[in-house]
């Protein structure tokens, strides 16, 4: 058979477990040999330098060395990505790490992974999606890698199960994922989580993407218009009064300072921070305008590989104080009767006292504890 280019191919049946598995049915159309693609692998972990190779007129990628060389693959409606653990893809996407989601309903969330419009939902033996600009099989390993499909959570639970409340959160809240983001976005969407809560950051965030960011297409067929996240230099164009005119209020000055910051080459870079260790990685990131431990710790654990970073929230504080005796919790009430607000000192000895708690799986710890003791709370007030 001859594809449309002129090269000849070879329709085959693979017969090979892929990490990515097509549609029922569909039968992948290889070309060899071929020298032409990029090996993409490599470099998805980061996202910096992700882009998509070409070749007999369709997108290629290199099957983590399953098949020889690059494979050159027809155009499918939808993608599988195959796995077999739990995963609440609900409670991953709309639970307060990412802001971008959308419900669509009948199971199917829309959003952005590095300036790819992309639809998914869980299936039984994994999550499908469909994607634009860059097609299924060129963003599939990005997708998986975003959805950290590939964590070991079977250690995870075991370790989280011998804390009497994290062993009930884990049974209640079982599939839970901490995501892999970029980080430019998740830096921004955390600054605005100051005094906020998760509908109004989602639309802060969003409105950020709406005015200033590049239209995105989006899959053939689906009707889920979106835009890019706007960089650095696109929000430092827009300036402070735009963004205040967005309802970000006071935490307008604070992104416009990172990204000034992080544009003019003086913030941090942001990817490098992937592969510093986490001391390092927080001391750079609190040297920027409106980041403490807090926000500083949510962009590590979302965004850049440190899963020992633990998040000190409201809700982690009403988790410790109620649940952890030995917790260095500050009362809820002052010798005035007055209620608290923790510290940073507080929150960095909260970290810290996870930290030797939980060790590597303390950042696992910290979402099942936000997430259970939301849970807890809201059954507790409506029963």
């Amino acid at each position: 058979m001859r594809h449309s280019t002129g090269v000849e191919v070879l329709p085959i049946s693979v017969s090979v477990r892929f990490d990515i598995a097509f549609d029922v049915g569909f039968t992948p159309i290889l070309a060899f040999p071929h020298r032409g693609g990029r090996d993409k692998t490599s470099h998805f972990n980061t996202g910096k330098q992700y882009q998509s190779g070409r070749s007999c007129g369709q997108r290629c990628i290199r099957w983590y060395n399953r098949l020889p060389d690059d494979v050159c693959i027809g155009r499918v409606p939808k993608m599988l990505i195959p796995f077999e653990t739990p995963y609440d893809l609900r409670g991953t996407l709309l639970g307060g790490q990412a802001f971008r989601w959308r419900d669509e309903g009948d199971g199917w969330f829309c959003g952005v992974i590095f300036g790819n419009v992309v639809r998914m939902r869980r299936v039984e033996d994994g999550i499908e999606f469909v994607s634009a600009p860059d097609d299924e099989a060129s963003l599939a390993p990005l997708v998986r890698d975003y959805l950290r499909v590939d964590d070991d959570m079977d250690g995870i639970y075991a370790a989280l199960s011998e804390d009497e409340y994290l062993a009930d959160a884990v049974k209640q809240h079982r599939g839970l994922r901490v995501l892999r983001q970029e980080p430019w976005e998740c830096l921004v969407s955390f600054i605005c989580s100051a005094n906020n809560n998760i509908p109004r950051i989602t639309a802060n965030v969003e409105d950020m993407a709406a005015h200033y960011g590049r239209a995105l297409p989006y899959p053939e067929g689906q009707d889920c218009a979106r835009n890019m996240f706007p960089s650095p230099s696109e929000l430092v164009g827009a300036g402070e009064q735009a963004l205040r005119d967005l309802k970000l209020g006071f935490r307008a000055v604070n992104v416009i300072a990172a990204a000034e910051g992080i544009s003019a080459g003086e913030g941090p870079d942001l990817y490098a921070l992937r592969e510093a260790d986490y001391d390092d990685a927080l001391a750079e990131l609190v040297k920027l305008r409106g980041i403490a431990d807090k926000v500083a710790n949510c962009v590590m654990l979302f965004s850049l590989d440190k899963p020992q970073a633990f998040p000190v929230d409201v809700w982690i504080v009403k988790a410790m104080r109620d649940w952890y005796p030995d917790a260095p919790v500050p009362p809820a009430l002052n010798s005035n009767g007055n209620k608290t607000t923790p510290t940073e000192r507080h929150k960095r000895e909260m970290r810290e006292w996870a930290l030797e708690r939980y060790g590597e799986h303390a950042g696992y710890a910290n979402q099942y504890m936000f997430h259970h003791k939301r849970w807890v709370d809201l059954v507790r007030d409506s029963g």
